[in-house]
């Protein structure tokens, strides 16, 4: 992967903490093609929009990766969700 495309990736992630719901809500439609969740606040969008941009230009987790990531996920024994 080129460094000017890493950087174009980066700069367009950061400009997410900037937009307000209805341009996220925007984004989302563009990024996933299809209409966003009802109710997700900002934070999420703009966690999942990052998440999905960087699927795109780098490609998905491997599956051991993956599998790591839920594991950590998992709340821990004694505690409620």
């Amino acid at each position: 992967m080129s460094a000017p495309v890493i950087a174009d990736l980066e700069h367009e992630i950061a400009e997410l903490k900037d937009l307000k719901t209805p341009a996220l809500q925007s984004k989302w439609r563009t990024v996933f093609g299809s209409e966003p969740p009802r109710m997700m606040r900002a934070g999420f969008l703009s966690r999942a929009i990052a998440y999905r941009m960087q699927e795109q230009v780098l490609g998905p987790l491997r599956p051991d990766t993956q599998k790591t990531g839920q594991v950590g996920a998992q709340p821990a024994q004694g505690r409620s969700p």
